[in-house]
C-alpha cells in the first residue's frame, strides 16, 4: 500500500494521493526559529541538495530541501522538526508553535 492512499496519516493529518500539503510558515521563518534553538545550518551541495540543521549540544538533525525562504513549508517537515525538537527535549509543540508565530 502507497502511503499517499491512506486516508488519515501520522498523527491524524489527512493525506491525498495527488496533493502535497503546505503550511502557512515558510522556510525562512522555520530557519531562524531553528537557529534560534541552538542548530547551525549548512547548505550540503551534494544529489540531492539539501539544507542540515545540526544541534550540537543534543545531537538532534533536522534536513530539508534548500526550498526558497519565501516558500511555504511542506507539511511533513513541519510534523518531522516538531516531532525532532520534542525528543530531544528542545522545544515541545507548543513552544515551537508559539516561536512560529512570533517570528517575523
Amino acid at each position: 500500500m502507497r502511503l499517499g492512499a491512506l486516508s488519515s496519516g501520522i498523527f491524524g493529518i489527512k493525506r491525498s494521493e495527488d496533493k502535497v500539503t503546505r503550511t502557512t510558515v515558510t522556510y525562512g521563518k522555520l530557519d531562524k526559529v531553528l537557529r534560534s534553538l541552538g542548530f547551525s545550518c549548512r547548505l550540503v551541495k551534494a544529489k540531492p541538495p539539501a539544507r542540515h540543521y545540526e544541534h550540537k549540544e543534543t545531537g538532534a538533525f533536522i534536513s530539508v530541501p534548500p526550498f526558497p525562504s519565501n516558500e511555504r513549508v511542506l507539511e511533513h517537515h513541519l510534523v518531522s522538526a516538531k516531532v525532532i525538537l520534542d525528543q530531544f527535549g528542545i522545544a515541545d509543540a507548543e513552544v515551537f508553535d508559539a516561536q512560529l508565530q512570533k517570528t517575523g
